[in-house]
Parts: C-alpha cells; structure tokens; sequence
C-alpha cells in the first residue's frame, strides 16, 4: 500500500464523550495501540497517530464531533488510516471524518473480556456499512495470531479483507413456525389498515448512526414516528421526584401513548445526577390494548438513554402482546 506520505499509516481512535471514562480506558486503549503499531511496523511502514495524547485531559482519544473534524481534516485524503478501539466509543466522533476520506481504511478492535473494543467497533462498522463507506475490519486477543497477522498483510498490500460468513442465511432458507406467521401476518395487516405511531426517542444516543431508521422507512414499514422536542439548555422541571418535558413535535395524535395495564412499572437502570436531553412526559391516554401510562418516579435524574431503553421495551412488549 502506497501513501502520499512515504508508506505512513495514520492512526485514530475513537472514545467516550464522558472525560471520565476516556481517563479510566486510556490505559487500555493505549496497550492495544502498541500492539498494532507493532504489528504494522512488522511489514516495513509506518504509523503516525493523527492526534497527539492530552496531557491537561489525561487521555488520547477523539472525544466530540469537533475535534474528529478537525483532525480528519489534518490527514491526507488518500492516506490509508487505521481506526483503533480497545474500549466503548461514540461512533460520530470519527464518522463523518471516515465518510469523506478518500484513502483505506480499517477498523481494528482488541477481543477482551473487559474492555469492549468490540463491541465499540461493531458500532462503527455498523455506522459506516449504513453511510456506505467501503472499508475492512479485524479484530484480536493479543495482535500476534496469524489470522490477524494475514489479513492485516494483506490490507497493507492494498487488498480487502474479507471473512468467511457462511453462517449467515437468508430468511428465506428457513421454515416460519405457523403460529410465528399467524401473528406476524395479522400484525403486519392490521399495521397496513391502521399505521401506528413509535416514540423516537434519542435514536442517535452515543453517536449510534446505524441505529437512527430514517422516517421513509418506518412509514413504508406501516409506522409513523414522532419525535421529542429537544433543546439543550431547557430548564428542567421536576416535582417530588417526576420529571416533565414540554410539548411534541407532529400532530395532537403524537402525544404519548399509554401501556397496557398488568406491565411492571419502569426500573430505572443507574440513576443519575445529570441529563441528557429531555426526559418523557408523565401522563396516560386510552388505546385499544387498554390504560397506558408513563410516569417517571425517582429521586435523582436519569439519561435519556436509560429511559429510552426502558420505553423501548414496552414497545416491543407491546408489539408482541398485540394479537
């Protein structure tokens, strides 16, 4: 593989937008580093990091949109650049950058227990596969196997890397169990008669791309989406313990719907002392599956993140539930 600069390889990687976090994982993401640019090294080039380690942070990690953009804007366009992640990371921080590059890429994640790299970069492929950028991955316990070693090779010589995923089927191949199809066919032609309308709620929570659905497919897919209003600074009201946002975007029809009765009531994961944008509004509305209310109770804040996992829930409970 060929670079502007002399067969240079540039290295970015990705972290958290929480300056804790990036502190704590600093040390992890540093060792797997190493390891990579020792193994880059191994074929005879070199590796550049595209942004220096801070020492007033106390990490070397992208840690916003911003800061990605003006790195990624410091790099040759046709430079081949490496994408290392030993820990969790927020996709948008190198995504728009990785979008626009012209030159190779590949993203590289450790295989850890404790840290999760993996899971990190899995975020990232998914992200860039939905933008439609081309690039490879591997991943490695230590960045010494052959597999790794190989495929790494042969990425450097200017080729692809491919992995065998003969596992994967199409659908097709498989026989739905009756009662699936049953149910399934009876919600889909029920959702045709009367769309229903899904909360949004933070779809782009951690720079998570590949989890945003964009509207003309949910509305194609029998589905009408709202979304909250969201403004950064809004004061946020709370009284004993219940948080409140204002109004929806959409129609009168967009206000929140109501879950079934019998459902357990939120448990809140990990409460909080901040907030991430606005929280749901308490209140209730009747539907054909019965009384449904939200109503968030506890003494300290949560991230919008953490409720939206709980909401999404319901949906999906709510989906199966609906025969």
């Amino acid at each position: 593989m060929s670079s502007a600069e002399n067969n240079l390889i540039y290295l970015a990687a990705s972290g958290d937008l929480r300056l804790s976090a990036n502190r704590v994982c600093w040390a992890a993401q540093e060792a797997a580093e190493r390891e990579v640019i020792a193994a880059v090294e191994s074929f005879g080039l070199r590796v550049q990091r595209a942004h220096a380690y801070d020492p007033e942070a106390g990490h070397g990690f992208l840690d916003s949109q911003r800061r990605g953009l003006d790195v990624f804007a410091t790099i040759p366009a046709d430079a081949p650049v490496i994408v290392v992640e030993a820990v969790w990371q927020y996709s948008h921080h190198v995504l728009p950058g990785l979008y626009r590059h012209r030159g190779p890429i590949l993203t590289v994640a450790n295989w850890s227990g404790q840290w999760p790299g993996l899971v990190g970069l899995l975020n990232l492929n998914g992200s860039l596969t939905k933008a439609g950028v081309n690039y490879s991955t591997l991943w490695s316990e230590d960045f010494k196997d052959g597999y790794f070693l190989e495929r790494l090779g042969h990425w450097l010589a200017g080729g692809q890397v491919r992995h065998d995923d003969g596992h994967v089927k199409p659908l097709g191949d498989f026989a739905v169990p009756a009662k699936a199809a049953e149910v399934g066919g009876a919600v889909a032609a029920e959702l045709g008669r009367r769309p229903a309308i899904l909360g949004v709620f933070d779809e782009g929570c951690m720079g998570m791309y590949n989890a945003i659905i964009p509207d003309e497919l949910l509305h194609a897919g029998l589905c009408l989406s709202i979304r909250p209003m969201r403004k950064a600074n809004r004061q946020q009201k709370k009284r004993k313990g219940r948080y409140t946002t204002g109004r929806y975007h959409g129609s009168r029809s967009a206000r929140p719907t109501r879950l079934p009765q019998g459902l357990p009531r939120p448990r809140l994961l990990a409460p909080r002392a901040f907030m991430l944008g606005d929280v749901l509004k308490a209140g209730s509305r009747t539907s054909r599956y019965g009384r449904v209310d939200f109503q968030v109770a506890t003494p300290s804040a949560t991230t919008s993140f953490e409720l939206s996992q709980c909401i999404s829930g319901y949906f999906l409970r709510i989906m199966v539930d609906a025969r």
